[in-house]
């Protein structure tokens, strides 16, 4: 027996470390294609660069290839075994399907660890080294950013058209300085120029040579009558703002970026808040009711012009009623006053626990989601063994047929679940165990009545 169980584990990670080969190559070169496409064709990203993106790529790949590559071992492996009668000659032998399952098992309690590692501990961590180093690239080198015959809208309140890039010179400049309305105040034009970075001071610094700009009256700039033309300025030193790159990095991070403990504490801290949000709420709409419920002075008989106004007194020379009428507008402002309070703080205070909650139930539909995708080789080791019998085909095309209709349907379940993970109402922190639920149990009962057969 141990020689059969080494004989189908080696089978197992053999084919398994192929398709995870595979499979990983594919997705990262995706990657590559949709995040660095840009870099490494305009900008002239550094091999040094490439290779630092794919190192950290790779682990939130393998989250998803090692469950996927260990079902199409699965499926391959044993539509071989019963392609080749080796199935039929196991069962004459005494051998159940169960005690076959048993290597497929262990295999898949290594790939759940393995899976377990990486979402807990790796991935989080190179997501955010993934994050850094394109921090580290935008502003070390920012000449990586101008490339020849492209127009630069990085930064904010400003763009800049590079005519031709030789090594660190840059020539044929115009740099478009904009207002609040996107419209261009100030036009400079340059010969050339060279860039050098000023971290201290969070900018980049632009030595412009053989300048000259042309400046829009700041009353009336549609008035093209007002510019002001030919101004030249020999050499200029221009400052670019790098303020709102570093204000992203020190942002909120992602939720995929935070490590378990810093998940945690998050849900922790996201947990007192919807508490205190929900006693504020609770507090606000009772203010606004006892709001609500205060007499406006508009319904005090003393208001009301007819059988219930007072009655003059011809004995006084200077009668009350008369003062009484001008006070009435300035205490009718104050109830009214209050209720629109009272109706702003509530409504304000459902706004914050509305997007407290939100957050709360995204962290906590991260939380699960990491667990869940660990367990996915032993769900797909359940369901892979009875359909891949049940095909009894060894053509590889097969094994990859049903592994990737398989796992395709998996995953789009998650991905559905994901896109909701901020409506509470839904309880995406729940639904993100549906795949493996639906998954088990349909494989218990193909394995059930495959091992009854």
């Amino acid at each position: 027996m141990r020689l059969l169980d080494r004989y189908i584990g080696r089978e197992l990670i053999v084919t398994g470390l192929f398709a995870v080969a595979t499979l990983s190559f594919v997705i990262v070169l995706g990657q590559i294609f949709k995040k660095l496409f840009e870099y490494v064709i305009e900008h002239d990203a550094p091999a040094s660069f490439i290779l630092t993106f794919i190192a950290y790529a790779l682990p939130a790949s393998l989250s998803l290839t090692i469950p996927w590559a260990f079902l199409t071992a699965v499926l391959l492996v044993f539509g071989r075994l019963s392609a080749n009668n080796e199935l039929i000659a196991l069962r004459s032998a005494g051998i159940s399907i169960p005690r076959l399952a048993v290597p497929v098992l262990g295999v898949a309690a290594l790939g759940c660890a393995i899976c377990l590692w990486i979402n807990l501990s790796v991935g989080p961590r190179a997501q955010q080294n993934l994050k850094d180093a394109f921090f580290q690239m935008a502003t070390t080198n920012p000449a990586a950013a101008f490339n020849s015959d492209r127009v630069i809208t990085a930064f904010p309140g400003r763009k800049i058209y590079v005519g031709n890039k030789q090594g660190d010179e840059l020539q044929n400049l115009h740099v478009f300085e904009l207002n609040n309305d996107n419209v261009p105040m100030r036009v400079v034009y340059a010969e050339r120029g060279w860039l050098e970075t000023d971290l201290p001071n969070k900018q980049i610094k632009m030595r412009l040579e053989g300048t000259r700009y042309e400046q829009r009256d700041e009353h009336n700039p549609a008035d093209l009558h007002r510019v002001r033309d030919g101004i030249t300025a020999g050499v200029l030193p221009f400052p670019v703002s790098l303020e709102e790159l570093y204000a992203k990095r020190q942002g909120r991070r992602r939720i995929e970026s935070l490590n378990m403990t810093e998940l945690r504490n998050e849900i922790y801290s996201m947990h007192g808040k919807v508490l205190a949000d929900r006693k504020a709420v609770t507090a606000a709409r009772a203010a606004a009711a006892a709001a609500a419920a205060t007499p406006s002075p508009d319904s005090s008989p003393w208001n009301v012009e007819g059988e219930n106004s007072p009655p003059a007194s011809s004995a006084s020379p200077e009668p009350t009623a008369v003062e009484t009428p001008t006070a009435a507008p300035v205490a009718d402002e104050t109830p009214k006053a209050r209720k629109s309070g009272a109706k702003g703080s509530r409504a304000n205070a459902s706004v914050i626990l509305k997007n407290d909650l939100a957050r709360f139930t995204a962290l906590r539909t991260e939380h699960n989601k990491r667990f869940s995708y660990s367990l996915a080789c032993l769900t797909f080791a359940l369901i892979g063994i009875p359909l891949g019998i049940t095909a009894h085909r060894q053509e590889t095309s097969v094994g990859f047929g049903l592994s990737l209709i398989v796992a395709m349907v998996y995953y789009l379940i998650i991905i559905f679940v994901n896109t909701m993970r901020d409506k509470p109402g839904s309880h995406p922190e729940l639904l993100i165990w549906l795949p493996n639920v639906i998954f088990l149990a349909i494989g218990g009962i193909l394995f059930y009545r495959l091992s009854r057969r």
